[in-house]
């Protein structure tokens, strides 16, 4: 299987340096065109269909994200590059899409093409849920703030509200996420991924293996051990080191609220 790709970008030696990456390492990639600007790309793809795009984040005059809704997501992947800036880090991993950091990694960019192969021989990520991904990921960027994330598991993939999540727990590369009104869902990602991703938005780790939802927070309790109660009655246990955090914490999100 050939992948047609177009790469997106308006500093030149970004744009010629992965170019001439995926020429030496990535033998299913076939580089259509590179384009310095959003509206090159667009007038690109009215003739010509790609693959997968390779799309800097942050470009001067127009947004990557704004070639997004003339993708056609039943056959576009997009894989988002960019230099280090933390949000748009968290929330393109919170949204379950695909990046490159720059300078480009070469394994990285290798593994990229063998999970985009992965995808097209059976898609795990349908174009609806696919372009609300990328859709919820302009607004996470935009407003600087996670509002939702995609979690994808065994059987599919699952986009939910923040505010519905009432904790994580998790083991080894295994996290649980338990929601407010539907069955918990397990993803093959560890909590301290998680942790990244939510550490803004009111969630905090008490314990090696859990993270409450502080929304969810019903009572703390120091007697025989340290327990934090939430409001659907669980019970999770707060580690000694990281009870002083939680109440600082708590005391913040009281503020905020």
């Amino acid at each position: 299987m050939k992948l047609h790709a177009l790469i997106v970008d308006d500093e030149r030696n970004s744009r010629e340096s992965l170019y001439h990456l995926i020429q030496q390492n990535c033998e299913s990639v076939h580089v259509a065109g590179l384009m310095t600007s959003v509206k090159e790309a667009k007038e690109f793809i009215k003739h010509t269909p790609v693959d997968v795009v390779f799309l800097d984040v942050a470009m001067p005059l127009e947004s990557g994200f704004e070639l997004i809704p003339l993708l056609d997501t039943n056959r576009t992947s997009v894989v988002f590059t960019t230099a280090y800036e933390k949000y748009a880090i968290r929330a393109i991993r919170a949204n379950a899409v695909d990046y490159l950091l720059k300078p480009i990694d070469i394994l990285e960019l290798k593994n990229t093409e063998q999970k985009i192969l992965s995808m097209r021989s059976g898609r795990r990520m349908d174009a609806g849920v696919y372009r609300k991904s990328l859709s919820n990921l302009e607004r996470n960027y935009r407003e600087k703030r996670i509002d939702k994330i995609t979690l994808s598991f065994n059987h599919g993939i699952h986009i939910v509200n923040v505010e519905e999540i009432i904790h994580l727990e998790g083991e080894n590369n295994y996290t649980t996420f338990y929601l407010k009104n539907d069955k918990p869902v397990v993803v093959c990602k560890t909590l301290k991924d998680y942790e990244d991703m939510l550490d803004t938005n009111g969630f905090i780790r008490v314990h090696k293996s859990s993270i409450i939802n502080l929304r969810y927070l019903k009572d703390l309790s120091r007697r025989d051990e340290l327990v934090a109660e939430l409001l659907d009655g669980t019970r999770i246990q707060v580690s000694r080191r990281r009870w002083p955090n939680l109440v600082q914490a708590l005391e913040q999100f009281s503020v905020k609220k």
